[in-house]
């Protein structure tokens, strides 16, 4: 099979043997400078990347970390640990996150980034019951090497380096789903009840909204030559 390129002036990875459907799956050890990336361009909708020692590393550390999670605490201490955002996948801090009639979440989100020679964790702080707590900085320079090394994955091989370069942003999210649909409408009913008038409306229309793209992409899926109707 013969090579495949990422991009102008870049050095050639051969095709992989990973991509045979819309799942790749990798070994960490194959996670060389674009690599991730390759197989991407070349089809794969996800790739699942397995035995890496680091991800049960970071587990662990976060699970040690002496924190109360949004969905063991109050609505009072959850809304002191948000910070908003316009887009709700934006939101940072302790959140909870829905979409009628689909799924919903209630998580925590950290946001680290680099600050010079700093690594920054934002939120920086959250506020327990026993005081506030940060996250350790061991586990933020921990996360952040972890995501380094997929981000050089990801991107293109130039001249024997691959996305080092480019800005990005790390997330550590805890995402906690309820355990049927029941207990996701639960939710959604306990959020339309805090609702104004206004609020109730415009929450009643997004789920008849998603209900109707769910239907026409289900039926653009199932008959192909009727997607254009």
């Amino acid at each position: 099979m013969s090579p495949s390129h990422d991009g102008d002036g870049a050095s050639p990875l051969p095709r992989s043997r990973y991509v045979t459907g819309p799942i790749a799956y990798l070994d960490s050890s194959e996670i060389i400078p674009g690599r991730l990336g390759q197989c991407f361009r070349e089809g794969a909708a996800a790739v699942i990347i397995a035995g890496d020692p680091a991800v049960a590393e970071l587990w662990q550390l976060l699970m040690a970390e002496p924190s109360t999670m949004p969905w063991m605490a109050s609505l009072y201490q959850l809304a002191a640990n948000l910070l908003p955002h316009d887009d709700l996948t934006e939101a940072l801090g302790d959140v909870y996150y829905f979409k009628p009639g689909r799924h919903s979440y209630i998580g925590r989100k950290i946001e680290i980034v680099a600050d010079g020679e700093t690594l920054v964790a934002r939120p920086d702080r959250f506020d327990q019951p026993g005081g506030d707590q940060q996250m350790a900085v061991d586990l933020i320079e921990k996360c952040w090497r972890f995501c380094s090394i997929i981000m050089q994955s990801l991107g293109p091989v130039a001249g024997g380096i691959a996305g080092s370069e480019t800005p990005f942003r790390a997330v550590v999210q805890r995402l906690k789903y309820g355990k049927s649909q029941a207990s996701h409408e639960a939710l959604f009913r306990m959020v339309r009840n805090s609702l104004g008038p206004w609020g109730r409306i415009g929450s009643a229309w997004r789920s008849r909204t998603s209900k109707t793209t769910s239907a026409v992409a289900c039926k653009a899926t199932s008959n192909p030559s009727d997607a254009t109707t």
